[in-house]
């Protein structure tokens, strides 16, 4: 197999990022007075929020607050009722099957639980995304130098033939991360990436988000309730509350913020005037 010095493999899965065009710094994603309900429970009444070429920005919230759906909307897995979201200049919103389907080869998920097949080793893991999107232009050999790269780019180099069922939690997620870089996405939507890991291996994951990010220039999204992670990975954050962005600013922002919301929500204070029931039935 083809081994390749670090600096090139990041030159390598960073070609992508850095053919899209654009400049660090401006908008590459934005909603858009954006609405969405499920039947009667409204998850967006107006979601506005910008995210800029190259940055890592964090959306936090309470449990059923949409920050998932927001993901999944960006993605094209549900559609917005209303309003625009606009990626790299085209609205998703108007676009059919097969216009999101270029679109989706931009962006890259990592799943809450890194969602791997338990059926097929490390390697195949790693391997599964590009043999279903570059079937007819990748070969064999260079699949396998692809995912060679990925797993040394985070720290797993040889664990190929290793089936899931073999790996600590913390494994299984950079695993997963490894197939989300195979991919070389322009943008990386992480879904509560630490969640379920001990502080060590959540350091891990963190580690691993800043220096891909500073390395490959990537936009990121992050989607967590840690706020350790919060405030170690992000260039910026945002709040999702009420059906609507809350305030969206620099880490320095959010820890002076007055709004009562997100001061409780980042310090982890329960509002006194709550009693048991209420906060189960906001859960």
């Amino acid at each position: 197999m083809v081994n390749l010095p670090r600096r090139a493999i990041l030159r390598g899965v960073g070609e992508r990022a850095g053919t899209a065009g654009g400049k660090s710094g401006e908008t590459l994603i934005r909603f858009d007075g954006v609405r969405k309900s499920f039947g009667a429970k409204v998850i967006y009444s107006g979601l506005n929020l910008e995210i800029r070429r190259g940055e890592t920005l964090t959306v936090m919230g309470p449990s059923g607050s949409g920050k998932s759906v927001m993901l999944k909307m960006l993605i094209g897995l549900i559609h917005a009722d209303a309003g625009e979201i606009i990626f790299d200049g085209q609205d998703l919103v108007t676009m059919n099957d097969e216009q999101l389907t270029h679109v989706r080869r931009r962006i890259a998920y990592l799943f809450q639980g890194a969602a791997l097949f338990d059926s097929l080793n490390v390697a195949e893991n790693v391997a599964y995304g590009l043999r279903e999107q570059f079937w007819n232009t990748m070969s064999n050999e260079e699949i396998g130098a692809r995912v060679e790269q990925s797993l040394e780019l985070v720290g797993l180099p040889g664990i190929q033939e290793m089936r899931p069922s073999d790996l600590s939690g913390g494994m299984k997620k950079r695993v997963g991360l490894a197939r989300t870089l195979a991919l070389q996405p322009e943008v990386i939507l992480y879904d509560e990436p630490t969640t379920g890991l001990d502080p060590i291996n959540t350091g891990r994951i963190n580690h691993l988000i800043v220096g891909i990010q500073r390395a490959l220039k990537l936009t990121s999204i992050v989607i967590t309730h840690d706020m350790g992670t919060a405030f170690t990975v992000s260039d910026r954050l945002a709040m999702i509350g009420r059906g609507r962005i809350l305030l969206v600013g620099t880490k320095e922002e959010f820890r002076e913020s007055q709004n009562p919301a997100v001061h409780n929500f980042i310090n982890g204070i329960a509002p006194p005037s709550e009693d048991v029931a209420s906060l189960l039935s906001s859960s």
